[in-house]
């Protein structure tokens, strides 16, 4: 018999986009699927258009909860999924007609607990196909501690492709797993990568992990998620993740494995703040703009993390601008990449 899915989709003021993401999700070509609306909130016509679906399809439910984030709406999700396996969609993304149907038939064939894929990244007004690097591979208990789970922490060498997408989205996982050990999402507004953390309390309890060559994930480029925005916290909400992260690593036997990857996906993020104080300098001011990034660079934890980290990997640029956070060359860093912003636009 065909196993149930169950698809939870958390929806907060994506109207404009949420016919075509549940419309999606219906026209699997996998059929025996439930799907779960957690209306997180919204103040737009979201909550109305998860009802009038849920009226009209049996296997929809919706469930309606005061805004608390994504991390807590997928948790309300779970507590209602009732599948044999699970997966998420975003209220503002889609998915093919096969996606759930090669992801579920990847798990099945190699009795996996997990089965991830690659994504359709959009670029511009296209989508472009980001096959996982690792497809093809089924992947056993050891190596999914010492080899699957330190690529998950980011990029080691900029030279090639040596990471994978930590993604909820692109993955379909046993529900029992969850259930019987209590796996829940911290909230972003807590923990700000909230998906790596649910994989790494999954995966710790794994036993086979499989890799599909699927692209099934529509992952849009939407100018107002959390990774869009200007953030003034930013940086204190990275470093509060990344020093959560060191100490679970630690505590799985793991850290050498995975330090320098923490510290690479750090200082991605490192140099992205400070290329939005110049992006955003009207939105701050100028002079404060030039301030975050003198704090920045004077950060007690970034001057510590940029001993330890060896940046010889980067990429050219990365790795000049890594220098300059290195030097504290303040008014350079903003000169340069608010140059870049404009080449850019």
């Amino acid at each position: 018999m065909d196993p149930l899915v169950s698809i939870i989709v958390p929806v907060y003021n994506v109207s404009s986009y949420l016919e075509k993401c549940i419309n999606s999700i219906l026209n699997q070509t996998y059929r025996n699927i439930e799907i779960i609306l957690v209306d997180d909130g919204s103040k737009d016509e979201s909550g109305s258009i998860c009802d009038l679906y849920s009226n009209r399809f049996s296997n929809i439910k919706v469930i309606h909860k005061k805004n608390a984030g994504l991390g807590m709406a997928r948790n309300s999700g779970l507590k209602k999924a009732l599948g044999e396996y699970v997966t998420f969609v975003d209220g503002d993304d889609f998915i093919s007609e096969e996606h759930i149907m090669r992801l579920l038939e990847g798990a099945l064939i190699t009795n996996a607990d997990v089965c991830y894929g690659g994504y359709m990244k959009q670029i511009g007004e296209i989508f472009v196909k980001q096959i996982n690097p690792l497809n093809g591979k089924t992947i056993e208990k050891d190596d999914i501690l010492h080899f699957l789970i330190p690529r998950m922490c980011g990029k080691l060498d900029y030279s090639r492709v040596d990471e994978i997408q930590m993604s909820v989205c692109m993955a379909v996982y046993r529900r029992n797993i969850i259930c019987d050990n209590n796996i829940l999402f911290h909230s972003e507004r807590e923990l700000i990568s909230e998906d790596f953390i649910f994989n790494l309390d999954y995966l710790n309890l794994s036993n086979i992990v499989t890799i599909s060559d699927s692209c099934g994930y529509f992952y849009r480029d939407n100018v107002n998620s959390l990774t869009k925005v200007y953030m003034p916290n930013r940086l204190n909400k990275q470093i509060l993740f990344t020093q959560y992260l060191i100490k679970r690593v630690k505590d799985l036997g793991i850290y050498e494995e995975c330090i320098q990857r923490i510290y690479s996906t750090f200082f991605q993020w490192v140099r992205n703040i400070v290329k939005r104080e110049a992006r955003f300098y009207k939105q701050t001011g100028l002079i404060k703009s030039i301030k975050n990034i003198k704090a920045v660079c004077n950060d007690p934890f970034v001057i510590q993390a940029l001993e330890i980290y060896d940046d010889s990997y980067l990429t050219k640029n990365a790795a000049l601008l890594n220098k300059l956070i290195r030097e504290k060359k303040y008014y350079l860093i903003w000169i340069l990449s608010y140059i870049k912003d404009i080449m850019k636009k």
